[in-house]
């Protein structure tokens, strides 16, 4: 009867387990799909810079249309990097909620093993655990 709540109660964490690792699985494709549409106007800004580069000697100015453009290219890395970070949690997050899944089913399975065994003793013998003997401990204040 034990092993059997015990059991249950493993699979109930099971469960919470796996929907939890579904739910960051999804936020970490959710993520990298955020990156994804980064890049084009990453790209594209970049590629405004470069150009601007290209004038010629006496056009080469900094004006604000420059700063403008190297502002939203830092405020855009700063998102991605953000990104990358959250992505990098997730996937610590995710082994570590895999490992713990893997420990849930290894559990599972001994207490499986544990219920086999417990049953062909009720089977075999009707009893199904050796008598418990209780000792009595006795603790002294000092």
């Amino acid at each position: 009867q034990k092993t059997e709540q015990l059991r249950q109660r493993l699979e109930e964490e099971l469960a919470a387990t796996r929907q939890e690792i579904a739910t960051l699985a999804a936020e970490r494709a959710h993520t990298l799909q955020h990156l994804r549409e980064k890049e084009r106007p990453w790209n594209v800004l970049q590629q405004r810079l470069r150009l601007r580069q290209l004038k010629p000697g006496r056009e080469k100015v900094r004006d604000e249309v420059e700063e403008a453009l190297e502002a939203e290219l830092a405020e855009l890395s700063d998102v991605v990097d953000e990104l990358h970070q959250t992505v990098r949690r997730l996937d610590e997050q995710l082994r570590t909620l895999e490992a713990h899944q893997r420990d849930l089913e290894a559990d599972l399975r001994d207490k499986a093993a544990a219920h086999k065994i417990d049953a062909q003793c009720l089977h075999l013998t009707g009893v199904c655990q050796p008598p418990v003997h209780e000792t009595v401990r006795t603790y002294r204040n000092y």
